[in-house]
C-alpha cells in the first residue's frame, strides 16, 4: 500500500525533502501549485556558469546535494530556497560577447537579490580576446562584495568598482597599464603576466606608500623583457628609485586567502608615515610587495 505523503508527519516530511536534490524538490512543486507550502526553510548555494552557449546553475544544498539545473531554473530555485547564496560566478567570454549579453545574467541578480559573491571569474574561451571593461561593469556594479576573483582574459581597462575583493588573481594583465593595478584595492593580488617594468612596479609600490589601504600583499610578474636580478643587478635601482629603505634578511610570509607561504632570503623594508611597513622582495621577474605590520 503506497501513502500518500501528504499525510506523512510533518517531522518525516521535512527530513524526505532535506535529503532530496534540487531538481527532485522543483519537479515536487510543479505537481501542484499548494505543494510549495509542504517545503520546510532551506538554505542553498548557487554556482552560475554563464556563457553564450547552454548558460547553467549548479544548486548545492546544505545537506551537500547537487543538481546541475538550466540557467532559466533560477526562478524555481527562487521559489524552493529561503536562503540562497552566490558562491561562484563563472562568466565565460568569446569575441562575440556583447553588453546586451549580459542581460540575462543582470535578471538573475537583481531578481535573486545577489549583493556578495565568493569567487567571480571571468575566463575566455579562446587566446586573444579583449573585454571591455563596459561589459562587466554593470555586473559588479551588483556586487557590493566580492569575496575573491580570477581574471583571466585580457581587459582593455578594470573597472573602477572591482575593489571590494579580499583577494585579486590576474592571470592575463598584459594589456593593463601599471595605472590600471592600482585600481585594484583588494588586501591580496595576484598579477600572473604584464606588460609593466621595473619603473612600473616602483610607482605601484610608490603608490601603496601614498594611498594604500586595504593592501597586504601584492605578487607581481614583469614582462618578457625585464629581469631584475641578472649577473648586474640591473633593474633594482629603478625598482627602488627614490624609496627610503633598509636592507633585511631572510623572512617568512603567509597569505590569507591566495593560500600561498613565501620564504624569501632577503629584501628590502619600507615604512610609511603613518607607521605601515612593508618588505619588497624579488626573483627574477617577480616582484612582491609584503605588508609585513600595521602600527
Amino acid at each position: 500500500m503506497t501513502i500518500p505523503i501528504r499525510r506523512l508527519p510533518y517531522p518525516v516530511l521535512r527530513e524526505i525533502f532535506k535529503q532530496m536534490d534540487p531538481e527532485s524538490l522543483i519537479n515536487f512543486i510543479r505537481t501542484n501549485n499548494s505543494s510549495i507550502k509542504l517545503l520546510p526553510a532551506m538554505s542553498a548555494s548557487v554556482s552560475v556558469n554563464y556563457h553564450n552557449k547552454d548558460p547553467f546553475i549548479l544548486v548545492t544544498t546544505a545537506s551537500g546535494i547537487q543538481s546541475e539545473l538550466p540557467f532559466g531554473y533560477y526562478r524555481k530555485v527562487m521559489k524552493v530556497f529561503k536562503w540562497i547564496e552566490l558562491d561562484c560566478l563563472k562568466i565565460v567570454v568569446s569575441d562575440k560577447f556583447k553588453r546586451k549579453s549580459c542581460l540575462r545574467l543582470l535578471s538573475l541578480l537583481k531578481h535573486c537579490k545577489f549583493t556578495s559573491c565568493n569567487c567571480l571569474m571571468i575566463q575566455s574561451v579562446e587566446e586573444g580576446v579583449v573585454l571591455r571593461k563596459e561589459a562587466i561593469m554593470d555586473i559588479t556594479k551588483q556586487l557590493k562584495t566580492i569575496n575573491e576573483m580570477f581574471i583571466d582574459v585580457s581587459m582593455e581597462e578594470l573597472p573602477e568598482n572591482l575593489d571590494p575583493a579580499l583577494a585579486v588573481t590576474v592571470t592575463n594583465g598584459d594589456l593593463l597599464a601599471d595605472t590600471e593595478i592600482m585600481l585594484l584595492e583588494a588586501e591580496e593580488i595576484l598579477v600572473e603576466s604584464s606588460r609593466i617594468g621595473d619603473t612600473g612596479a616602483n610607482l605601484i609600490i610608490k603608490n601603496w606608500i601614498a594611498h594604500g589601504e586595504s593592501l597586504r600583499y601584492l605578487e607581481l610578474k614583469l614582462a618578457d623583457e625585464w629581469k631584475l636580478f641578472d649577473d648586474d643587478n640591473l633593474g633594482m635601482e629603478h625598482l627602488l628609485f627614490d624609496l627610503d629603505f633598509q636592507v633585511r634578511g631572510e623572512g617568512r610570509f603567509e597569505t590569507k586567502h591566495l593560500g600561498s607561504v613565501l620564504n624569501f632570503e632577503d629584501g628590502f623594508d619600507i615604512q610609511r608615515d603613518d607607521g605601515k611597513k612593508a618588505t619588497i622582495t624579488s626573483n627574477q621577474q617577480v616582484v612582491r610587495l609584503l605588508i609585513i605590520s600595521n602600527p
